[in-house]
């Protein structure tokens, strides 16, 4: 687009552009709106270019590409004595989303729960976070069992996130990561807000509710034998008749 004039475009043209990137309202704007708007955003991106160059350098990936993007391991000059993840969306996801979950994520990190964020990239459409070693099926595999120390861990992430006010949502097992023995959760995309209507769907404490039952009967279809005793201990009566079908 660098190279056309943008005047020559029909303002369907322009619209069509200005979608593409997102530009707020750009059904309802004129053409020398368009223009200007579009001027402006390119003038942005290559501020970006300029600065993002070299500043992260792509290791390798982490784990499998998802239906939203991919995972990297990174490295920065500014962030030298931490291991840096960056999670790259695909163009599908909108740049407000991207914001809604990054902001869901930094509410999280305050307690402790979930990686801290030190970038979101609208441009490069991107989050940088603190890595993590491994994920909880993973370490199953690894270790052979799902310790009692882990499952009381993940009880208080559940907990705490009911404290805090954001429903997960997404009790994949993937979810849950390790490090140094410490258990967090990522992925807030599906993340909201507990109001009154979350409350009357699922009681006073949906993430219990619902994130609990979901992590165990995810990880009964991954694992035959998988002991989550401290993890059922924490179910209603209704909830254990669902695990004994």
């Amino acid at each position: 687009m660098e190279n056309i004039d943008l005047k020559e475009l029909s303002v369907k043209e322009l619209k069509e552009v200005a979608k593409n990137i997102e530009i707020p309202n750009y059904s309802s704007l004129r053409k020398d709106q368009l223009i200007q708007e579009l001027n402006e955003c390119f003038k942005k991106y290559h501020k970006y270019k300029a600065k993002q160059n070299d500043k992260y350098k792509v290791i390798s990936q982490l784990g499998e590409s998802g239906k939203e993007g991919t995972t990297n391991l990174v490295a920065s000059k500014k962030f030298q004595d931490r291991e840096l993840a960056m999670k790259k969306f695909k163009k599908t996801k909108s740049i407000d989303c991207i914001h809604r979950e990054a902001n869901f994520q930094k509410r999280a990190s305050k307690h402790g729960i979930t990686p801290v964020i030190h970038e979101v990239d609208e441009f490069g459409r991107s989050i940088v976070m603190d890595k993590l070693d491994e994920n909880l099926p993973d370490h199953i595999r690894k270790a052979g069992s799902l310790s009692p120390d882990l499952q009381k861990q993940i009880i208080n992430i559940i907990k705490k996130l009911d404290d805090i006010g954001i429903f997960h949502a997404d009790p994949n097992p993937f979810n849950f990561m390790i490090k140094n023995g410490k258990v967090f959760i990522i992925d807030f995309g599906f993340a909201k807000d507990i109001d009154d209507q979350l409350i009357k769907q699922h009681g006073t404490t949906p993430n219990k509710s619902f994130m609990i039952l979901g992590l165990i009967l995810k990880l009964k279809d991954l694992f035959d034998d998988i002991d989550c005793s401290y993890l059922k201990s924490t179910l209603d009566p209704k909830q254990q008749m669902v695990l004994e079908l």
